[in-house]
């Protein structure tokens, strides 16, 4: 085809097409172009949709996926394919999902008939020598009804109305860690805190498992492939005095409305679990969410005394601050070690 045959009658039928949901690639081959042609004329003629659509959920993917969700269960709360999450999971998180699939197959009937028989994930675990994520991705996987978490079989007891008053300063500095490092979930009935740190900072899972439950330290769970401690705490009434504070899936996350004497304490916290120092640049970043971002930096700012021009947006991230200026890096360290 010549430049004389694309005609204006040509490009409309395009246009059609590609706003039927045909991609340049498809449109081109039915009509003997490249895609790279169907995409030049259709260039101010249509609204160009996203390559990645599903890109803009590669961090709350991520978090579930480290909070223990299969590609299924992701894919089920979103209503996309499986394929979709695992790319996404590949493309931008680097993630290499496991094809263990066909391999434990064979162990399904096994793992159904013993839970359905009311034995728990561990014990099965025990018993196949799988571990028990894995065993619950091939329960969901075969539309097995799951149990929810009970907090009548946690192990440990938890503080369930820490939060529902925030009236002294150590409530406002877990609080902080907990921001830091928390999200909420909510997955096949059970409601639950969960957090993710890495192997080197267990210090702050340490100290709020030890503000809320009596759970022993060495019983925090460790998960050796990703190099991070992952743990939960199942309360439904923590849950939701955390959600009333501002706590959510991390992207939906904003700033909790604290009274002025607890702002200190809750950013001395939320620094301490959030921030982290470059040593051979210099530099220090503070990881935040885009609903979060604004009142961080106001808090930054006036409690600490920054000016904002050094408390910058972070290059690769949606909202997370950079801060470069040696006395603005030394300022936050001393009041994170105040």
């Amino acid at each position: 085809m010549t430049k004389k045959d694309i005609t204006a009658e040509l490009i409309n039928i395009w246009k059609e097409e590609y706003e039927a949901g045909a991609s340049f690639r498809k449109i081109g081959e039915k009509h003997g172009v490249s895609k790279a042609t169907v995409g030049k004329h259709l260039t101010g003629v249509v609204t160009f949709r996203e390559k990645a659509p599903h890109k803009k959920y590669a961090d709350e993917w991520y978090e579930l996926y480290l909070s223990g969700w299969s590609k299924s269960a992701i894919a089920k709360k979103y209503n996309v394919s499986a394929v979709s999450v695992g790319k996404i999971l590949r493309t931008e998180k680097g993630v290499e999902m496991q094809g263990r699939k066909k391999e434990l197959m064979h162990l399904l009937p096994t793992f159904k008939s013993l839970y359905q028989e009311g034995y728990d994930l561990t014990y099965i675990s025990d018993k196949t020598g799988v571990s028990r994520q894995a065993i619950l991705n091939y329960l969901n996987d075969a539309g097995v009804e799951i149990r929810s978490y009970s907090e009548s079989s946690r192990k440990y007891e938890v503080d369930e109305e820490f939060f529902e008053k925030i009236d002294s300063t150590y409530k406002a500095y877990i609080l902080g860690l907990v921001f830091s490092s928390g999200n909420l979930l909510e997955h096949y009935n059970s409601y639950s805190l969960s957090m993710v740190v890495k192997k080197d900072r267990v210090s702050i899972l340490e100290e709020i498992f030890q503000a809320l439950t009596n759970k022993k330290t060495e019983e925090l769970l460790y998960v050796s492939a990703d190099n991070c401690y992952k743990d939960r705490i199942c309360s439904l009434k923590l849950y939701n005095a955390l959600k009333k504070l501002g706590l959510n899936f991390r992207r939906n996350m904003t700033f909790p409305p604290l009274e002025e004497e607890f702002l200190v304490p809750f950013l001395k916290g939320y620094l301490k679990g959030a921030s982290s120092f470059a040593s051979k640049r210099g530099y220090l970043t503070i990881n935040s969410e885009l609903l979060f971002y604004e009142s961080l930096v106001d808090s930054i700012s006036s409690i600490i005394d920054i000016d904002k021009k050094y408390l910058r947006k972070h290059k690769y991230a949606t909202a997370s601050i950079t801060v470069y200026q040696k006395e603005s890096v030394e300022k936050i360290k001393n009041f994170i070690n105040s």
